[in-house]
């Protein structure tokens, strides 16, 4: 009987210590990454400054609205692949960098499609010739009065107005 019960008392205490190192642990973890957060945020490591380069077609008060709710916090913890990911739902991006200048300054670049047509006064056709960018305001329609238009009508027959995009090329 004394050898089970030593027995459970060695899987008991076992057990106990292993608890204790697992959240233990993870309160460790939570205490160094404070620490560090601590430290980095007072020696001037928080987001302070965004720059954008290449937006002039996207709305740059979006872009800036996305890096917003990390303002103040520290550099190191704000997820520039999500930040990334956001700027390339906009309608006008083709691509997008998203750079973390230490010590206090996020960049974001935006490589944007550029307007080749305007498809029946309601869209604008990239100069990818696949992406169709939708006009939904009258400032966006007036912007993009000038472009050569095509009817969509004359998608339909042929390949003449890609041939007449060619040449204006």
């Amino acid at each position: 009987m004394s050898k089970r019960i030593r027995k459970s008392f060695i899987l008991l205490s076992c057990l106990l210590f292993s608890l204790i190192v697992i959240f233990g642990g993870i309160n460790l973890t939570y205490r160094l990454k404070y620490f560090f957060d601590t430290l980095l945020i007072e020696n001037g490591y928080t987001v302070s400054k965004v720059e954008t380069r290449g937006c002039n077609y996207v709305d740059k008060q979006q872009i800036f609205s996305f890096v917003e709710p990390y303002e103040g916090r520290n550099i190191l913890s704000v997820p520039l692949t999500e930040i990334r990911s956001k700027v390339l739902q906009e309608k006008w991006t083709a691509k997008a960098y998203v750079i973390r200048k230490l010590p206090n300054t996020i960049i974001i670049i935006v490589e944007e499609y550029k307007p080749l047509a305007l498809l029946n006064d309601e869209s604008v056709l990239a100069d990818d010739l696949v992406t169709v960018i939708p006009l939904k305001t009258p400032q966006e329609r007036e912007r993009f009065r000038n472009l050569l238009k095509i009817d969509a009508k004359s998608l339909n027959k042929g390949t003449k107005p890609l041939s007449e995009l060619r040449k204006k090329m």
